[in-house]
């Protein structure tokens, strides 16, 4: 078949599958615009300073904070997040907000709180003051709207005993002095 590049910029006689390497068009993965939940757009937030909190009053986490505009108000928002967490004591919680609602997070029980995710201290053993926890999750939120809607994560000190860290352990000197890097990530997905 022959190949014809129009003078609109559009190409002819391409069947599915025969683009060169590293070119790939929606159809070669079995999707068509507006069907099959495409993609439609990916942003991103990366956090590689040090944010450190002792309140156990819920906040924004600085620098994870993404503003996405809908295409279409059926469509969804798919929320990953990976943080890097230290603690030398403290129960630390994690929030996913939408504007100024909290997403995924656990029904109310009397006597318990609500997050998203909990941990205590490090990774590493005993204290848990040498590590850092990995905190990662998704969630594939229903906002409904068109407009600009912005997704934060949230922390607060549950214990408000100690420290709690992102981008560091709790004991931070010398050899065991290595920062971390945390990141959100939103992809808006096609009803």
């Amino acid at each position: 078949m022959t190949i014809t590049i129009n003078g609109s910029g559009t190409v002819t006689g391409l069947a599915v599958g025969g683009l060169n390497d590293g070119v790939v068009q929606l159809a070669d993965l079995g999707a068509t615009t507006g069907k099959n939940g495409p993609i439609l757009q990916v942003l991103q937030a990366v956090k590689t300073d040090i944010s450190s909190t002792t309140s156990s009053t819920w906040a924004d986490l600085p620098g994870l904070s993404v503003a996405i505009t809908p295409a279409s108000s059926s469509n969804k928002i798919l929320f990953l997040y990976d943080l890097k967490l230290g603690s030398s004591g403290a129960s630390m919680g994690i929030r996913l907000r939408r504007g100024s609602t909290d997403i995924n997070q656990a029904d109310a029980v009397s006597g318990y709180g609500q997050t998203t995710s909990q941990t205590y201290g490090g990774t590493d053993t005993g204290t848990g003051t040498y590590g850092m926890n990995s905190q990662t999750g998704m969630f594939l939120d229903s906002p409904g709207t068109t407009s600009a809607t912005t997704y934060t994560v949230h922390w607060s000190n549950l214990s408000n005993s100690a420290t709690f860290y992102c981008n560091r352990s709790s004991y931070y000197t010398g050899v065991y002095a290595h920062g971390g890097a945390s990141s959100m990530t939103l992809l808006e997905v096609a009803a």
